[in-house]
């Protein structure tokens, strides 16, 4: 199960109305309790 949190400041990575796009895997960590964190970057938009 993945529990999506988006963290900072600064302009947001979802607005109201925006088309969807992918997200890219940038980094997985594995914690020794075996949490996985995983960071992503918005993809490319859509064409």
């Amino acid at each position: 199960m993945t529990y999506p949190v988006i963290a900072g400041k600064g302009a947001r990575l979802f607005d109201d109305g925006e088309v969807l796009r992918r997200l890219e895997l940038t980094a997985c960590k594995h914690t020794r309790s075996g949490i996985v964190i995983t960071t992503y970057r918005p993809g490319p938009v859509p064409a």
